[in-house]
């Protein structure tokens, strides 16, 4: 979402700097199971392929938006369908390669549980980006 608001350099720059606050100590990444909540470590370890697919969506979805495609849901749908699968790829590409699970075990873990949510989330920032943009432009233009 930072990259359809921010576009693609602030968004990339203001997410950059949340992962840097994070490796360096400051406690900003969400609590994972087993998993340590900040420094180098949680980059480094299981899910730290989701925070760097994280970074490369900001830039792909801040780039898309600086071209206009979250301002209709017909372009702001498949491009935040995008972003999430680069989140997607990132992660499970690093959760297979760091925890040496077979690929449908990665799947289960790293994708399954999170599907219905990631879709609700997608069908919803689609829908209300295209109206929040209706409603400052209507607001620019009194």
């Amino acid at each position: 979402m930072i990259g359809t608001t921010y576009g693609a350099r602030l968004g990339f720059a203001t997410f950059a700097t949340y992962l840097l606050a994070g490796i360096a100590g400051a406690p900003v990444f969400a609590p994972a199971t087993g998993a340590t909540t900040h420094g180098i470590a949680r980059l480094t370890g299981a899910t730290g392929g989701y925070l760097i697919g994280m970074l490369v969506a900001t830039f792909v979805l801040g780039a898309l938006a600086d071209r206009k495609a979250d301002q209709k849901f017909k372009t702001s749908f498949p491009a935040l369908i995008l972003g999430s699968a680069i989140v997607f790829a990132f992660g499970l590409t690093w959760l297979h390669s760091s925890l040496e699970l077979s690929w449908a075990q990665t799947i289960s873990a790293g994708l399954t549980p999170f599907i219905l949510g990631e879709f609700i989330k997608i069908a919803i920032t689609a829908t209300s980006l295209p109206l929040i943009w209706r409603k400052i432009s209507q607001k620019l233009t009194r």
